[in-house]
């Protein structure tokens, strides 16, 4: 069986990377080789994230650039209050 196909599809099904590497390495894999195979995962776990995070982020964009013309708006009101 190949490592990184068994650690993708044990990720997919909700095992935690620390409980796939002790099954693996209690069975015989070398620890390099394990961690290997967590790793390149991983990046494809982060790869997922960013897609979400990338797609969600012209809203963020939108409310900084709001916080930006409130804390304007609040600075001007404040100096013409005080002058």
């Amino acid at each position: 069986m190949d490592l990184l196909d068994f650690a993708a599809r044990e990720m997919k099904k909700g095992r935690s990377p620390s409980e796939i590497r002790k099954s693996l390495v209690d069975n015989g894999y070398p620890v390099y080789e394990v961690e290997n195979a967590l790793a390149v995962n991983e990046e494809g776990e982060d790869e997922k994230i960013k897609k979400k995070l990338a797609i969600k982020a012209p809203g963020y964009i939108l409310i900084m650039g709001l916080s930006v013309i409130l804390l304007a708006v609040g600075s001007i009101a404040l100096v013409l209050y005080f002058t």
